[in-house]
């Protein structure tokens, strides 16, 4: 009989879709990426955050109207 253990183990990296922020129109900007379902779209006023999510879970293509302070965005993996 044999003692032999074998244990596996993978590793993944997970990259977020590219995110695009683009001026609009009337001091907009848009924010796009590619659709995926698997990321959703987070915002903090400093880069270091805490982020939280988009209110309402917006799609790519949404427009975020002349915001008072700074605004970060990043995509994550729900």
């Amino acid at each position: 009989a044999s003692s032999d253990v074998v244990f596996g183990a993978e590793v993944l990296q997970v990259i977020p879709p590219p995110l695009q922020i683009q001026p609009g129109a009337n001091g907009t900007a848009v924010v796009t990426w590619a659709t995926d379902p698997g990321w959703y779209l987070v915002q903090a006023t400093s880069i270091e955050g805490p982020y939280t999510p988009v209110a309402g879970d917006p799609t790519s293509g949404f427009t975020v109207f002349s915001p008072v302070d700074n605004l970060f965005f990043q995509l994550q993996c729900r």
